[in-house]
């Protein structure tokens, strides 16, 4: 199904991949973090992949990325977490080029134990996001920058700052249009806190616990129009879960997507425009796994399909973003043989929405509700490195109703009939 795309890639070998407007100007970037050169930058031009702003810093080995807007300027900041001992990086840039924040002497006391994981979050709904950072064996953190222009660690003050083996995390509106936070864990329970609206949390873990197991990379999946979690174990079976009427959430998984494998963790987008979205299971030392999650009048399921050329890329990270603009999601992988770019054919058209915060910067933690060829239809803007869009494949010429934005302070605005193979931006709403 998914087929090579050599002209879209950058070149170079990739430690870490994400898709982030780093420079308030609208328009996304490719951040490409190498393992032995300078981070650097790409934009699609019209034709190819350029480079589009100063090359960065030397970052190396990196966790997984995270972009958000911190300081409410209209650009995102890049959160890099740095496994093996080494200290963490808050990037952001400006007109003489890339900084690391977490190297400013007023902010070392925050610096913390080395990273794996990371995601934006915006727990107030005010469009300036924290970062929630896990590590190993060390309490989750919350970095938020204070109005004396410091860095703090929150996690403490708010409840959050459990000590865990940190592997994978979502921030996001799972339960409601609050951000909630979700954390897998290596050796012990799964973390789930959901949020009350005020900015602060609950821990809430019914049925995502799964303790028994080994936890990797999640993301939020689309359930018939509501939120569900998916992601991946070390050898033990893989997880795709739903909340019930009761509020516990149940795991849905099908056996051949639970089947247990090295999983790194779980890729989630509609690459093939059929308006259902695909699982693309990343694997360590085995083929990697694509699935169709089909969810609708008739229950739920998930159809395994040929991953093509992407089933033997052996990539630590992923990122999903449309390269070239054309309306159809390219998965681009990263690992030691550099980036690969993969693409499906299309199945029919599209439709893109880039909510914005309240100063201009992508709203990651907005939801995005659709109705699609009679079906409800849920996306999540992505807290951590994918793009930040709600992408709606429309298969057939299905015809999208009415689209929902819903922003984390609890805002919406509804377009009804927009029109096809189109991207909308939907600036936060006025008053």
């Amino acid at each position: 199904m998914l087929a090579a795309h050599l002209d879209l890639a950058p070149p170079g070998p990739a430690a870490g991949l994400a898709v982030a407007d780093v420079d308030g100007d609208g328009q996304v970037e490719l951040v490409v973090i190498s393992p032995v050169g300078p981070l650097q930058t790409y934009r699609w031009t019209g034709s190819a992949l350029r480079p589009a702003a100063p090359v960065g810093p030397l970052v190396g080995a990196v966790g997984s990325l995270a972009a958000g807007d911190l300081d409410g300027d209209g650009a995102e900041e890049l959160y890099a977490p740095l496994p093996g001992g080494r200290a963490d990086a808050l990037l952001k840039l400006r007109p003489d080029g890339w900084h690391d924040l977490l190297a400013d002497p007023l902010n070392r006391p925050v610096r913390g134990p080395a990273g794996r994981v990371a995601a934006a979050l915006d727990r107030r709904g005010d469009g300036r996001y924290g970062f929630v950072v896990g590590a190993d064996g060390w309490p989750l953190r919350l970095l938020e920058l204070g109005r004396d222009g410091r860095l703090a660690d929150l996690a403490r003050p708010l409840a959050l700052g459990h000590v865990v083996a940190a592997r994978g995390v979502v921030a996001g509106p799972l339960l409601g249009p609050a951000a909630d936070v979700f954390v897998t864990t290596e050796g012990g329970a799964n973390l789930f806190f959901r949020g009350r609206g005020d900015g602060t949390f609950d821990a809430a873990a019914d049925g995502l616990a799964d303790a028994a197991e080994h936890g990797r990379g999640c993301a939020p999946v689309d359930v018939g129009g509501a939120a569900g979690l998916c992601w991946a174990n070390w050898d033990g079976p893989h997880r795709l879960a739903a909340p019930g009427p009761d509020g516990r959430w149940r795991d849905r998984t099908s056996p051949a997507f639970a089947l247990p494998s090295a999983g790194r963790g779980v890729v989630v987008a509609d690459l093939d425009n059929d308006g259902f979205e695909e699982l693309f299971a990343l694997q360590d030392g085995e083929s990697n796994r694509l699935f169709r999650l089909v969810s609708d009048d008739s229950g739920l399921s998930l159809v395994k399909l040929d991953a093509g050329a992407a089933a033997d890329f052996d990539a630590t990270t992923a990122v999903v973003a449309d390269v070239n603009r054309d309306g159809v999601p390219e998965l681009l992988l990263a690992g030691p043989a550099g980036v690969g770019v993969f693409r499906a054919r299309p199945a029919g058209g599209w439709l893109r929405l880039v909510p914005r915060t309240r100063f201009g910067a992508p709203a990651r933690g907005a939801s995005v509700r659709a109705r699609v060829g009679g079906r409800d239809v849920l996306r999540v803007i992505d807290g951590g490195a994918h793009e930040p869009v709600a992408h709606f494949g429309r298969a057939a010429g299905a015809a999208v109703e009415r689209v929902t934005v819903t922003w984390p302070d609890g805002s919406s605005l509804t377009l009804r009939d927009p029109d096809a193979d189109c991207t909308y931006d939907v600036p936060y709403p006025a008053g």
